[in-house]
């Protein structure tokens, strides 16, 4: 019994010597606030801009303008002849499905756009949590918002990341 416990003990200390050693090998990093900080965020937002803001200005004329012909189709509609109603619903049919493409055109565009922007952003940044997790002696980072509980500040390498990425682009 004497051994089995004296074997029992050795295990249980190397067990926690392992899970102590495994700890200190990883750190977090909160990746909504490197994102938000990203000058390729911030890069990849002006030329959203700059790209879609006449398009969406656009949209916005065509809205307005068809929902124009519609309040004025409603209330002019019961004293209009039926030739000229049919004649306007015809016209406001029409505006209504080139706005809807013009539309679906805009969202599959700006989708597209922010998706391969993102890809590319998230990209640099895996880089960066990278190579300064590995000047730390860091074997894994999790995003600080999936941990319940960190004891350990030290292991929080976020304002790292942050300088790092600050002095890439400055390159």
């Amino acid at each position: 019994m004497k051994k089995f416990l004296v074997i029992l003990s050795i295990f249980l200390g190397l067990s926690l010597t392992l899970l102590a050693q495994a700890a200190s090998h990883i750190a977090v990093v909160d990746m909504q606030t490197i994102v938000q900080n990203s000058p390729e965020k911030k890069e990849a937002d002006k030329n959203f801009e700059i790209k879609f803001k006449e398009r969406e200005t656009k949209l916005k004329i065509e809205k307005v303008d068809l929902e124009d012909k519609i309040k004025n189709f409603e209330k002019n509609s019961p004293t209009m002849k039926q030739t000229e109603r049919k004649k306007l619903q015809k016209e406001i049919d029409d505006k209504r499905d080139i706005f809807i493409k013009n539309m679906k055109s805009f969202q599959n565009d700006t989708s597209k756009f922010q998706a391969e922007e993102s890809t590319k952003i998230f990209r640099n940044i895996k880089s960066i949590v990278k190579s300064v997790a590995s000047k730390k002696g860091y074997e894994t980072v999790i995003d600080f918002n999936t941990v319940i509980y960190n004891k350990n500040d030290k292991s929080d390498i976020t304002n790292d990341v942050l300088r790092e990425m600050l002095n890439k682009a400055k390159k």
